[in-house]
């Protein structure tokens, strides 16, 4: 992002230290007047970031006093595309999946009709279910009984410790029967492959956006994939020309925009989290506000990384047929920082409008929309699909769906 004319001294001066060392390890000193240069050639203040402690918040600078200005500007939020899309899907059967942190979510989102239930991985500090070996057999036990999908998801981002407590975690999920995984990164399917887990979701954080992506990932071992978090529909279709799995796409709930070493609270009291921390993350619900007024709702995990969400939920209610049409084999609902109760609504009416559209009606979604906002209390919008936008020949009934994949 510099030119090369920024650049060149300054790799210069990079050449020449790791000259000097390798001459005279021994001898070796750091050259202050090359040192001096490079501070006078800084547009940022300079950090060692993350490489030798956790930074406090002198790692961040958010005065922006040696680079004052914005290169880019908050824009509005997507809106919510409300229109005649609802159209009846009959020969579509798509499967309803939903994301919770608690037990007592997913034996609500149970009960209000998911087909499939993934319980959550991340360890958020304020939605942590702790899910035990003994309760997910019993939970899995009922709910094959029931025909209903249950899988564990991994933390979006891990890193060697995290690895080492995902194996051997894995390595006790490996003992229970019909229960499936969803990774987010390659090592977690070699993992899931050496301890013979039937069912592997590659799941969004590999960020899978095309067939190739996909079918290399079924190479690898995976069974089924979510989409990337980011496609548009245009680009979900171009994903689901080809697939060989079944596919996935989030249709509902807020989606992690960002996930940060960094610990904003922390920094914000001018404290660094690895130190005596007062745990303000444990004491209540923060969002970080931009320019434009809009409310990035804020979750701390265990490992005190920073995961924002976007500031309004995805929402497909009112495109559901033409998200169908696609072919996608699931429809996901990300209700991770919800409650029970909240769980059980918008789980509820989901299920209410797949099935109506089987049955061939036309459902009305104006009061169920409503209900979602006052149930959530977060705005709700087309997320990265922009329905808005889609043009004629992309509509629903202009595709040929392809043959849905269940398994």
């Amino acid at each position: 992002m510099r030119t090369g004319e920024f650049l060149a001294p300054i790799v210069t001066l990079y050449r020449n230290a790791v000259d000097a060392y390798f001459t005279d390890p021994a001898n070796y000193t750091m050259n202050t007047s090359d040192m001096e240069e490079l501070l006078s050639r800084r547009v940022r203040e300079y950090t060692t970031a993350h490489t030798f402690a956790h930074p406090g918040l002198d790692g961040v600078d958010p005065s922006g006093k040696r680079e004052p200005r914005f290169f880019s500007y908050s824009s509005p939020e997507p809106s919510l595309t409300v229109g005649e899309d609802i159209k009846p899907q009959p020969q579509v059967d798509l499967e309803l999946i939903v994301h919770v942190s608690g037990s007592t979510a997913a034996e609500t989102a149970i009960q209000a009709g998911a087909d499939a239930v993934y319980l959550c991985g991340e360890g958020f500090v304020l939605h942590n279910g702790k899910f035990t070996l003994d309760w997910l057999r019993d939970f899995i036990k009922g709910a094959s009984e029931k025909n209903v999908r249950v899988a564990v998801t991994m933390p979006h981002v891990c890193d060697l410790r995290d690895m080492a407590e995902w194996k051997h975690w894995i390595a006790k999920l490996s003992s229970i029967r019909n229960l499936a995984i969803a990774v987010s990164n390659l090592g977690g399917i070699q993992l899931a492959r050496e301890n013979r887990i039937r069912e592997i979701i590659a799941d969004f954080p590999l960020n899978i956006t095309n067939s190739v992506t996909a079918d290399e990932l079924s190479t690898m071992g995976a069974t089924r994939i979510t989409a990337s978090a980011e496609l548009s529909f245009e680009h979900l279709n171009g994903l689901m020309k080809k697939p060989r799995l079944p596919v996935e796409v989030i249709g509902q709930g807020p989606v992690t925009a960002m996930l940060l070493e960094h610990c904003v609270l922390a920094g914000a009291a001018g404290i660094n989290p690895q130190d005596i921390c007062p745990l303000y993350c444990r004491r209540g619900a923060y969002v970080l506000q931009d320019a434009t007024a809009h409310d990035f709702p804020l979750e701390c995990d265990r490992r005190c990384r920073n995961h924002i969400f976007t500031a309004t939920d995805v929402c497909v209610l009112p495109n559901l047929s033409r998200m169908a049409s696609t072919g996608i084999s699931g429809l996901r609902i990300e209700g991770q920082l919800d409650s029970p109760s909240t769980v059980e609504t918008i789980t509820r009416i989901y299920r209410n409008t797949l099935d109506s559209l089987r049955a061939g009606k036309t459902p009305s979604i104006n009061d169920e929309l409503e209900e979602i906002r006052n149930t959530t209390g977060r705005p709700l919008s087309d997320g990265p699909f922009d329905f808005q936008a889609v043009s004629d020949d992309m509509k629903e009934h202009d595709l040929v769906a392809p043959q849905t994949h269940r398994t």
